[in-house]
């Protein structure tokens, strides 16, 4: 998987619990050019990181949480229609599931 290391590729990323829908959100910035964004997921802070799902809006919602655990999140924006070119990983950021 190649990767670019531009900044701007980059997203940003904004954790938040929503106790209306009862899910871990995650937000981050638009990248330019970007196709999809591919969202990681891990229950330690430097573990391994698995797939959790795609976007190709600025937001995720997480519906497999179990309360009281803490989830790590990474996002890469797909800077290709194949899914090869992804931008580096955001930095990492952290939700307790609470529902």
């Amino acid at each position: 998987l190649a990767t670019l290391t531009a900044e701007s590729y980059i997203p940003v990323v904004s954790p938040r619990y929503s106790t209306y829908i009862k899910t871990n959100t995650l937000n981050w910035n638009t990248v330019d050019g970007a196709v999809k964004y591919k969202v990681y997921r891990s229950t330690k802070l430097d573990g391994n990181y698995v797939l959790l799902g795609t976007s190709t809006k600025d937001i995720f919602y997480d519906y497999l949480t179990f309360p009281g655990i803490t989830y790590y999140y990474k996002v890469c924006a797909v800077l290709d229609k194949s899914g090869n070119v992804c931008s580096d990983f955001s930095d990492p950021v952290s939700i307790k599931a609470k529902f």
